[in-house]
């Protein structure tokens, strides 16, 4: 039973530390579990504690973007650490730190936000009113969601990898482990069965949760964060339909491009939907901040993941030759914000805290949806007027046109239009081209090409289709052995 006791440790370690992501009662070391569990502030204590696990650097606070990142190509590893650098080559084993931390810790959240929602509907308190019932339970299915869907996506192959999606995904529980009676070994899942977890999940959390910038700038939830999620898992199921009409009501909240591209990333963006509170008391520390791995050495960070070859090229590609010519024509220049004011050399500037490591994650905002659903329209309509404004929109953002004495110039030049494209898969490839360059850094271009059945090549050199099986991570070795309903033939393929 080590394995047991080991999760009912950490969860009660993550039900009780401190967090400054949520606003809640003090702390009670001396609660049994009986007592959480049956009033109002002991839940609080466990939501805290699920947002606490969640924003860890193995989870949403670094994992969730960087494993991604350094192996999607667009980003080099550079660092020293090992765990990162076989993820980077495609070279993890069924032992490596990151991979078995992302499991475990998913898992522990997991758990926790099991216990909530079991517990939620329990308590019989008057003065627990039905507004914080269903913000607790919103809360706890959009995180449940969220570790469900990157277990799924990282530890089984893609969607669609078979015709029914029966190929092994993860182990799926709903029922909370309190104490010993209540554990029990379970087999993998399969991949259906973890998409239809999260979109039940992320369902369940859209109903229960409103929507507002306040909320998704101090890291809660939102019915719009789940939204986005539930837009991510159509574009991955190309149910391209479906993610256009949720992308169009995301885009109906409060929520707002922001005009210049240097303020997503401030503390109070309006474009930004969800994100990862981190702070200089309450962060992934030294060695587990996206800041310390992406801020350069000048801003005291490590350097470790850079802009790789691969990406800066894309980025020369953004202006096309003929709107080149038509800028040399007029004696003008395009200048892309994402390649002055967010890149210094090969670092990127999204992430500058390197001192504190308290720059936040993001994790959706509002231009992804906007490409998100000018992809699924094209996908589903083909050529289409919406899609061009929307991908024009995200340009002229970020791209200026000036003459040669700096001044502002007229930005349709840069501009596309539908006479640039003979057919929609050319649309589609300028849509993505963007995504790449304006979602750069932020977790999402490995999980692009993946769903697209692109190939990949790590910035390592190493190559594999969209189906590899070294693009997928291997169940870690610690939970094969303590799980008697996993052995090593239900270990991933290549390991």
């Amino acid at each position: 039973m080590k394995k047991l006791k080991i999760l009912l440790i950490v969860l009660f370690t993550a039900g009780f530390g401190a967090c400054d992501i949520l606003d809640g009662p003090a702390p009670e070391q001396s609660l049994t579990l009986e007592e959480v569990i049956t009033n109002e502030d002991g839940l609080r204590n466990l939501l805290s504690g699920m947002f606490n696990t969640y924003q860890d650097s193995d989870l949403g606070g670094a994992n969730f973007a960087i494993l991604p990142d350094i192996m999607s190509g667009d980003v080099s590893w550079t660092g020293s650490f090992p765990s990162y650098q076989q993820v980077h080559q495609f070279n993890q084993d069924a032992g490596n730190g990151e991979v078995s931390q992302w499991w475990s810790n998913a898992y522990t959240g997991i758990n926790t936000a099991n216990l909530i929602i079991e517990s939620v509907g329990a308590i019989d308190d008057p003065t627990f009113s039905t507004e914080d019932q269903n913000d607790i339970l919103g809360q706890a299915y959009y995180i449940r969601g969220v570790l469900y869907f990157e277990l799924t996506r990282m530890f089984g192959k893609r969607w669609g990898a078979t015709a029914d999606n029966s190929h092994p995904g993860v182990p799926v529980r709903t029922a909370p482990v309190k104490s010993e009676p209540d554990f029990e070994d379970l087999p993998r899942g399969t991949v259906a069965d973890g998409y239809t977890r999260a979109i039940a999940d992320f369902g369940e959390a859209a109903n229960l949760l409103t929507s507002s910038v306040a909320t998704s700038n101090d890291g809660f939830a939102t019915g719009a964060a789940a939204n986005g999620y539930l837009m991510r898992i159509a574009m991955a199921q190309q149910r391209f339909d479906d993610a256009a009409v949720i992308a169009e009501q995301i885009l109906g909240e409060s929520y707002s491009l922001e005009g210049n591209i240097a303020n997503v990333y401030s503390e109070s963006s309006a474009e930004v939907i969800a994100r990862v509170v981190q702070s200089i008391q309450d962060n992934n520390g030294v060695n587990g901040s996206l800041s310390t791995f992406y801020a350069s050495t000048s801003l005291g960070g490590r350097g470790d993941a850079q802009a790789s070859p691969a990406y800066l090229a894309a980025l020369d590609e953004i202006i096309t030759d003929s709107q080149q010519t038509n800028l040399d024509a007029l004696g003008h220049t395009a200048v892309d914000d994402r390649a002055t004011v967010l890149l210094s050399g090969n670092a990127t500037l999204k992430y500058p805290d390197g001192l504190n490591t308290a720059d936040d994650t993001i994790v959706l905002r509002v231009a992804e949806v906007m490409l998100s659903r000018a992809e699924a329209l094209a996908e589903d309509t083909g050529l289409n007027i919406e899609s061009l404004n929307l991908l024009n929109e995200i340009r002229t953002r970020s791209i200026d046109v000036v003459d040669a004495n700096g001044v502002p110039q007229d930005e349709t030049v840069i501009e596309y239009t539908l006479a640039d494209f003979a057919t929609a898969e050319e649309l589609i490839d300028a849509i993505l081209l963007e995504r790449r360059i304006e979602l750069g850094f932020e977790g999402d271009r490995f999980h692009t090409l993946v769903r697209r059945g692109m190939d990949i090549t790590s910035a390592s050199g190493i190559s594999s289709t969209a189906e590899g099986d070294r693009i997928v991570f291997p169940i870690p070795q610690s939970e094969i052995d303590a799980n008697t309903a996993i052995s090593e033939a239900d270990q991933n393929p290549g390991y």
